[in-house]
């Protein structure tokens, strides 16, 4: 099952019909077939059932034992009962997309209420445009991003929900929801779609031992001295040369982009301006390998022109303040492996038309 297809079923109109067909049709039939669920009001049973892991899993399975019993609701367009699961149903969704959405609706349910007391905020929406235009809209309405802002960061919750979403596919997973909620976002992206493979408990813990440990952030007085190595002695840009071995790295070479390979890396390292480098490892806690990809993926999105004005060494503040804070927000950090990082620094760029 294709990934896309089922981000189909989030932010559709048909959203809100299809809940409304679990609250209502599909809570009275499921109602009489599992017993618990047969005691609860029949106005909170769907909240009931995503709350509770094990009375979901129970309905799950409720339907797939007597899928006649819901014959009435599962209907194509023309009124002919769907026996399979990747047909189009009359709401214009199929079985999988209609079951990917219960599952991440009580996974996020479970890991709001399990990590955050309930209280999980949300991350702050990504701008649809590039960072560069959506900067030279604040500056031509005269806006400066106050000094003392500080951006809205997501809970632990919502930070695990959105690493693992896209993997959130099928009802097995349901009983998995607890384990998953132990997990960090960097294992997440470690495992990747070995989450699809590995279908009960003992198995996910099993492959989470043997997962390489993520890099962790490095402590204040390990940036001062990393800045202190990466920097030119006035401190006004990168220099080059301090990234020849990670440059030569395996792992740093498959993550670079296509344009950036095989191309003089230190030459564009060396146009990053000290206040941006400085950024990077404070604010995001970088290491260096993790600096090297984020620079040379930025200047393939960007382009030399638009690349500058982000990072060079007379960039504007304001627009380099922006892109850490849209970092942060996509999960850019220590822990983030380093072709992930290509992709998240391709998605917040748009390369200008022309320079």
């Amino acid at each position: 099952m294709n990934a896309a297809a089922i981000d189909a079923v989030a932010g559709s109109d048909a959203v809100g019909a299809v809940r409304s067909t679990i609250k209502g049709p599909v809570m009275t039939v499921l109602r009489k077939l599992v017993p618990d669920l047969g005691t609860i009001p029949a106005d909170a049973a769907y909240d009931h059932a995503i709350a509770d892991i094990d009375l979901l899993d129970r309905c799950f399975r409720a339907f797939r034992q007597r899928r006649d019993a819901f014959g009435h609701l599962l209907v194509d367009c023309r009124g002919t009962v769907v026996a399979d699961d990747s047909t189009t149903l009359s709401c214009g969704r199929t079985m999988e997309q209609v079951v990917a959405m219960i599952v991440r609706t009580a996974a996020r349910r479970y890991f709001r209420s399990h990590m955050d007391n309930g209280r999980g905020r949300q991350a702050p929406e990504r701008p649809k445009q590039g960072l560069l235009a959506g900067a030279r809209a604040l500056f031509a309405a005269g806006a400066r991003p106050p000094a003392e802002a500080k951006p809205v960061r997501a809970s632990a919750a919502e930070a695990l929900y959105a690493s693992i979403r896209s993997y959130l596919l099928f009802e097995w997973q349901v009983p998995l929801v607890p384990v998953y909620a132990k997990l960090a976002p960097a294992q997440v992206q470690t495992l990747g779609d070995r989450l699809l493979e590995l279908k009960d408990a003992d198995n996910l813990t099993t492959a989470l031992k043997h997962a390489a440990a993520p890099p962790r952030a490095l402590t204040a007085s390990e940036q001062s001295k990393l800045l202190s190595q990466i920097l030119t002695i006035d401190g006004k840009r990168l220099r080059g040369a301090a990234f020849a071995p990670v440059l030569e790295a395996a792992d740093v070479i498959a993550a670079l982009p296509e344009g950036q390979k095989g191309t003089q890396h230190s030459g564009v390292l060396a146009c990053v301006g000290g206040a941006a480098a400085t950024t990077l490892v404070e604010a995001l806690a970088l290491p260096r390998k993790h600096i090297a990809v984020l620079v040379l993926a930025a200047y393939d999105s960007l382009g030399s022109q638009a690349f500058m004005r982000v990072f060079g060494v007379g960039a504007d503040a304001a627009v380099t303040a922006r892109f850490m804070e849209l970092a942060r927000s996509a999960g850019i950090g220590p822990s983030c492996p380093l072709p992930r990082l290509t992709e998240l620094v391709a998605a917040t760029f748009t390369r200008p038309q022309a320079e």
